[in-house]
């Protein structure tokens, strides 16, 4: 599990930087002001390393941090929505589960085209199962994309998946009905319990043990 989450963090600077990269000589300050939040985005990955689940909540400030920078590189043509119910967002989620599959719509359901583009991010509870839904209004999955690549992200969420959930989880990529590829991920609705610290560990007198 933590050599699949440290695949997610030079995956996502790559192509970072290749957004700002694009960036620089059309509008600097808007590459400027990229650089910055991918800097923010990169700090809060290395502080949390070691975590594997968050509250809900957590992931989705992480995620907007992301869809700012990609706000920053589109401007008006990306359209978000957000449909994230109250009583999901302290369930456990693995940590930068969304931002691998929000990337991904982006890219295949944005960038191949020059018109504007939109992506649906919703969260909902249904019985025992937190239900997760990425979806976007490009060409869906019956048709080939030109954006092909290697798919890093979405082969590390589904090991990631199958490491934490065994069965207990499903991760879905179809063509929604109305256009447009959707991808669902169900997971147990459980509460995310406090990160583990690490603790010293003390001898009898008081001093610390080797």
């Amino acid at each position: 599990l933590q050599v699949l989450k440290m695949e997610l963090a030079p995956h996502f600077l790559f192509n970072a930087l290749h957004s700002i990269s694009a960036l620089i000589h059309r509008d600097p300050e808007a590459a400027n002001n990229t650089l910055v939040r991918v800097s923010d985005m990169l700090r809060y990955s290395i502080e949390t390393s070691r975590v594997q689940t968050v509250p809900l909540r957590d992931e989705l400030d992480t995620l907007r941090l992301y869809t700012s920078i990609e706000e920053v590189r589109f401007g008006d043509r990306l359209r978000l929505s957000w449909d994230v119910a109250a009583e999901t967002l302290d369930a456990a989620v693995p940590h930068m589960l969304l931002q691998p599959l929000v990337e991904n719509a982006i890219k295949h359901g944005l960038e191949v085209r020059s018109t504007s583009g939109a992506v649906a991010i919703r969260a909902e509870r249904r019985g025992d199962q937190l239900r997760l839904t990425i979806r976007d209004d490009g060409p869906g999955v019956q048709r080939a994309s030109p954006r092909r690549g290697a798919g890093l992200g979405l082969a590390n969420t589904r090991a990631r998946l199958a490491e934490l959930y065994g069965r207990r989880h499903t991760f879905t990529i179809v063509s929604a009905p109305e256009g447009g590829t959707e991808v669902t991920i169900t997971l147990p609705h459980v509460a995310n319990a406090p990160a583990e610290q690490p603790t010293e560990t003390t001898g009898r007198q008081g001093g610390r043990a080797s």
